[in-house]
């Protein structure tokens, strides 16, 4: 057992009687500190940043886009999980573009660090939704990246960037404002698929650990009434002086609060510290580099499945039991992950068609989001090439 697992069984242990102190305290904050300024996007020096949009029903729904191009390589979408940006996606992006491919590397509806967010406008209650984000905008980008290519597209989604492009593979859709699902529309979005990858993602909540549904369960009245940006970004300075009060700027304070919060979190089935490099320092690059701050519409669809069911906000269409996906599907789990556990993943291949070419491989050592730290990458490439080639 590792020095931050065990820091992290006594932290976890001590989190639920913690709650509503890191309840109240963040609370407090949450209306004001997201307007401190934040400093400059990390330099890229490759990927190009561009913006699409789509108007739809007297909205504009913009998702903003980084790419590294290849004219010639085949297309990949890489979808990032809940609360990070697509920056978390860009060392990957870049091994596979060494590859040949030509990677695409979208910012989930709401989020996306500073110019970088895909947003709605004008905005309703919900329009920042996991329902919208499967029947809006994967639709939308599958079919524009499909006909701009030409050619069949590898698609990963790295939690809730598999959970979303699951159910849009799925065939959901929406028709007068309900959620609706059909496998003839699953069929032919199939069509512009060449295999779906999706890494440490959960077929259902049913496994999130108790003192985890504790902070969920602290912060859902407020997530779940009042539509904002939940300021979790931390950019700039962070101090390792242990007091919250100490004598410091606005700014640093607030990222050494919710860089204590993490700290809290993280060890607890998310991020293996085995398998970050320290010299690279790729936890504080995680954190202060990729971290976005969700608006509440998505994070209140995810506290209410962690409540009760995987399902569209109408309950239409069970997330949790539809999988009628007819794409060739690679299932990658983290053996170490208490988010996204490898019993569940892989039970869930019974759901999917008979005739779907299917396939679960678990990196034993790994957990929820290091899975695709520097150490890995290599091996998990390996992996899509090889299940895309022979599928």
């Amino acid at each position: 057992m590792s020095h931050l697992e065990k820091k992290g069984g006594y932290l976890i242990n001590n989190l639920q009687r913690k709650k509503n102190y890191f309840a109240s305290y963040f609370l407090c904050f949450t209306f004001f500190i997201n307007h401190l300024p934040l400093n400059a996007l990390p330099k890229v020096t490759k990927s190009s940043v561009f913006k699409i949009k789509n108007k739809n029903k007297n909205k504009v729904i913009q998702l903003s886009i980084r790419r590294f191009q290849s004219e010639q390589g085949k297309p990949v979408i890489l979808s990032h999980p809940l609360a990070l940006s697509n920056l978390a996606m860009e060392k990957l992006g870049y091994a596979l573009w060494q590859q040949g491919y030509d990677v695409w590397m979208p910012n989930t509806r709401g989020h996306g660090r500073k110019e970088e967010r895909s947003i709605v406008h004008p905005y309703k209650r919900n329009d920042y939704g996991f329902d919208k984000i499967i029947t809006e905008d994967w639709p939308y980008l599958l079919k524009y990246i499909y006909q701009k290519k030409q050619q069949k597209i590898i698609i990963l989604g790295h939690s809730m960037g598999g959970m979303s492009w699951e159910q849009t593979l799925s065939g959901v859709y929406s028709k007068n404002g309900s959620i609706k699902q059909s496998d003839e529309i699953s069929r032919e979005r199939a069509k512009m698929v060449s295999s779906f990858i999706a890494v440490t993602t959960p077929p259902h909540l049913k496994k999130i650990p108790s003192s985890i549904k504790a902070i969920t369960y602290s912060f859902t009245p407020i997530v779940s009434n009042f539509p904002f940006y939940f300021p979790i970004e931390v950019e700039g300075k962070y101090s390792r002086n242990r007091s919250l009060f100490s004598k410091k700027p606005l700014s640093t304070f607030r990222n050494d609060f919710i860089y204590r919060v993490f700290e809290e979190v993280l060890p607890y089935g998310i991020v293996e510290e085995s398998n970050t490099k320290a010299k690279n320092n790729e936890l504080k690059n995680l954190l202060f580099e990729t971290v976005s701050s969700p608006h509440t519409d998505s994070l209140s669809d995810f506290f209410r499945w962690i409540r009760s069911q995987y399902e569209s906000k109408d309950k239409n269409v069970s997330y949790e039991k539809n999988k009628n996906i007819f794409a060739p599907t690679l299932l990658i789990a983290a053996g170490k992950d208490l988010l996204a556990p490898p019993t569940p993943i892989k039970k869930s291949m019974s759901l999917y068609p008979k005739t779907t070419p299917i396939k679960f491989i678990n990196f034993k050592k790994y957990s929820h989001l290091d899975i695709l730290f520097e150490s890995n990458i290599t091996t998990i490439i390996e992996n899509i090439i090889n299940f895309d080639t022979n599928s």
